[in-house]
């Protein structure tokens, strides 16, 4: 007699098995512990573990080979580990056993060197997490040499990061006056030093080299080929001058030194600034209204603000755009296409140097874009979608900055303009926006995911009402969405693809994770009002958001949130325009070359442009 078999209860069972590596570890943790069917057994100082040759195989690269090779311990009931403590391999078969391990300040590092001598990766990889939450000024010298010797990458940027920001604590440390003569030029050598003058770099190398003169003078010239003279001004390089020929007689450093001192103005080649030689400043680009009759068409100023002395400055001017893009890359600005006063659209890239104060112009944009994405990613810059005035745009290109060339990637799912967008953890977000549908611009609640190393979009349902001309910038943790305009649909005439009929703006914020979805473990507090299209940025840890509007209404305010605090503050400087506001701008964070190094290099000053008149003007608007 046959008996039926019910499918659904199958699956339900099925549905409560634990997954088969489960079991797997759960069996392997018994035998280890009853010491069951081991066949091998590892011998570290006096003390012998008892354990399983395959399963040892299975975690570690470094077992598998001595068990898989023609060697004498692929044989041998008991191996002998040399250069170990027992301890820490105690804790490592107890990881491998059981996924379980107890790390303190005081085992890490000792595990960590073990899981990479028997290359049980995933220990090491936690080991490694662990290090660096627990990173101060204190230990970090140890373990940036720990990471240097392993190779280790990710705990080696960490311990970096924090010897750039305090070397001139470090350097007054014991065990900064140890360091071998690489790790110091790996030291000295960065990019990321938060110095705000060159001398500082020499004079922690020369409290390196005082230590042990005997040894550490003949090869100073080594040490000396990393500084970066042409940032010394010329009473600096006189101090340096007299050290060294007093002291250590190093001739070749001596020799550049005069080399440099009759150079008037300092060769641009050798100029890499350190990262404290940097003030950080929020660009304006083109706040200037359509309507304003003073408006040239043929060039605009581009206003800066310093958020620490809470002051605008203005830098060479560019032809006006409206809706451009724009992005920063350290202490470089690009902005690509947007909308000229006659309404033609541009497929122009212009780069801006502060160090020159002026624009370059590289090659142009296969498409002329405006309302489009702007970001900028590993090297590259990418253009997404928009609108010309003929169509809404699907297509993507990307800049390759080191070949200075365009290349067309991956397509938009569909054609899209008016959206918000950024750059986290290595994928491209596309917040919101309008898409065409018979002939009227339809709200696009979605957010579209670009993988870049993957080449693929994805697309997630947007929880939130407000998409249209939001701003949006990544933090440590994810996506700040801002403000926006919200509607089902939105009139359209097909015979200006450049003008919709909006809604009311909205207050609203929100957070989006890495999936793309909102996150409830950040709040970003509601707008003082309501509010689209204004200059969203991150400045340090801060949110920025500059003028906007509402409809017919237009901001001039500069606003700031602070993550973590409840409410939106107010910088007491407004935007320096003559009118009540302005809007559809771009925005971007821009590292500036501090005034002392723009002199070394034959630079001026950008021009200060006070703007207490402008800023006086419509005071109700902070009402």
């Amino acid at each position: 007699m046959e008996t039926d078999f019910c499918l659904d209860g199958a699956n339900q069972d099925m549905a409560d098995l634990k997954p088969l590596g489960d079991y797997i570890l759960l069996g392997m943790k018994y035998l280890y512990e009853a010491q069951q069917l081991c066949d091998v057994t590892l011998a570290v100082e006096q003390k012998r573990f008892h354990c399983h040759r395959v399963f040892l195989a299975s975690v570690s690269s470094y077992f598998q080979a001595m068990f898989t090779s023609c060697m004498a311990e692929s044989r041998a009931s008991e191996v002998h580990l040399k250069e170990v403590l027992p301890e820490a391999v105690e804790h490592v078969l107890k990881f491998v056993y059981t996924a379980q391990v107890e790390l303190s300040p005081e085992t890490a590092e000792d595990l960590y060197t073990v899981a990479y001598r028997l290359q049980v990766l995933p220990l090491q990889h936690l080991c490694s997490r662990y290090l660096i939450s627990k990173l101060t000024l204190d230990n970090c010298l140890g373990i940036y040499n720990l990471a240097l010797i392993h190779n280790d990458t990710a705990l080696l940027r960490a311990a970096l990061r924090i010897i750039s920001q305090n070397l001139q604590l470090v350097c007054l440390q014991e065990e900064f006056l140890h360091l071998d003569l690489r790790t110091l030029v790996n030291i000295i050598s960065a990019d990321g030093l938060l110095v705000s003058a060159e001398l500082e770099v020499f004079r922690a190398a020369k409290r390196w080299a005082d230590f042990q003169p005997e040894e550490r003078y003949p090869i100073f010239s080594e040490v000396a080929l990393h500084f970066r003279l042409s940032l010394l001004t010329h009473t600096e390089m006189k101090e340096i001058k007299n050290e060294i020929c007093h002291s250590m007689k190093c001739e070749e450093t001596i020799r550049r030194i005069h080399e440099l001192q009759n150079i008037e103005v300092r060769p641009r080649e050798t100029m890499r600034l350190r990262m404290g030689m940097f003030d950080e400043k929020i660009v304006c680009v083109d706040l200037q209204v359509r309507e304003d009759p003073n408006l040239n068409d043929c060039e605009f100023k581009i206003d800066c603000f310093d958020p620490v002395l809470e002051k605008w400055e203005t830098i060479q001017a560019l032809k006006s755009l409206m809706h451009p893009g724009c992005v920063a890359i350290e202490d470089k600005l690009f902005v690509a296409g947007g909308q000229h006063k006659d309404n033609s659209i541009s497929n122009t890239l212009h780069e801006y140097d502060p160090l020159d104060n002026c624009w370059i112009q590289h090659p142009s944009m296969s498409v002329a874009r405006t309302m489009h994405g702007f970001l900028a990613f590993n090297q590259k810059l990418y253009a997404l979608g928009g609108c010309n005035e003929t169509a809404f745009l699907d297509s993507v290109e990307c800049f390759d900055m080191k070949k200075q060339t365009w290349a067309l990637v991956d397509k938009l799912p569909l054609p899209l303009r008016a959206f918000s967008c950024a750059v986290f953890r290595s994928k491209l977000y596309i917040i919101g926006g309008t898409t065409l549908k018979r002939n009227h611009a339809v709200v696009h609640n979605n957010v579209l995911i670009y993988n870049v190393s993957l080449s693929s979009w994805n697309q997630v349902p947007l929880e939130s009402h407000c998409s249209i001309l939001a701003g949006a910038v990544a933090i440590d943790s994810g996506i700040a969405v801002i403000g926006g305009y919200a509607k089902d649909s939105v009139n359209f005439q097909y015979s200006s693809l450049l003008d919709t009929e909006l809604s009311n703006a909205c207050r609203e914020c929100v957070f989006l994770d890495e999936s793309g979805r909102v996150s409830r473990q950040i709040r970003v507090p509601q707008l003082p009002r309501r509010i689209a299209a204004a200059g969203i940025v991150c400045w340090k840890n801060r949110i920025y958001v500059l003028g906007g509007e509402n409809v017919d209404t237009f901001y001039n305010t500069v606003r700031y949130w602070i993550p973590g605090d409840l409410y939106w503050s107010l910088s007491k400087k407004r935007l320096p325009v003559p009118y009540s506001g302005v809007s559809r701008f771009g925005c971007a964070s821009l590292k500036f070359p501090q005034s002392k190094i723009l002199s070394l290099f034959g630079g001026k000053e950008l021009n200060l442009s006070q703007t207490d008149t402008a800023t006086k003007v419509l005071q109700s608007d902070s009402k």
